[in-house]
């Protein structure tokens, strides 16, 4: 992937236009109703082009002229560096196995007696049929 390299092309990011017009898709036009095609302006091509180049180098590559594959390259970079941080296809439906850094640590008891267990200090609640007036 590269910037584009035509001598016509501005040497620094130009700043969009003032009122560009509202959000909206690209239709092909319509001659029937004067609806004409869209042509997208110098920043929608500006945006595009800066949006793949920030995935291309996210991982510290250079842009690379002879590539045609980095945006590509660096997504299956990012996924091999999280791979192993969350749940991991194990090959059974509904089977999944979970890796959370930092472990988790024993719930503590509200008055911060111990983990809970057998040990714990309990915490008395009423049962919800019973009045409390």
């Amino acid at each position: 992937m590269q910037r584009v390299t035509r001598p016509s092309a501005a040497a620094s990011l130009p700043a969009p236009p003032a009122s560009p017009g509202a959000p909206g898709y690209f239709t092909s036009g319509n001659p029937v109703s004067g609806q004409a095609a869209t042509v997208p302006g110098y920043e929608w091509f500006n945006a595009v082009q800066e949006e793949l180049a920030a995935v291309a180098t996210v991982l510290g590559a250079p842009l690379n002229a002879g590539s045609t594959t980095q945006v590509l390259q660096a997504i299956e970079g990012l996924i091999a560096q999280t791979a192993g941080s969350g749940a991991a296809d194990t090959g059974v439906a509904n089977a999944y196995a979970i890796a959370v850094t930092p472990a988790p640590q024993a719930p503590r008891c509200r008055r911060g007696s111990g983990p809970i267990g057998p040990s714990a200090t309990p915490i008395p609640v009423p049962p919800p049929w019973r009045s409390t007036a």
